[in-house]
């Protein structure tokens, strides 16, 4: 993989990603009262693990 780096951005070329979707993932959620954070809260957490089309059995809020 080679990255270069330039004003304001970069570019990423010869990357290579195999298999996505056989991988297993941590899905998080983040709910909250507005989009300000100076004014606004969080008010519920939570995330589960995903693999190929099924939630697991290890989730939290």
């Amino acid at each position: 993989m080679k990255i270069t780096f330039m004003p304001d951005t970069y570019t990423v070329e010869e990357l290579k990603v195999s298999h996505l979707q056989d991988r297993m993932y941590c899905i998080f959620d983040l709910e909250g009262t507005g989009i300000n954070p100076a004014e606004e809260s969080v008010t519920q957490f939570g995330a589960m693990n995903y693999k190929k089309g099924e939630s697991l059995d290890s989730s939290f809020t």
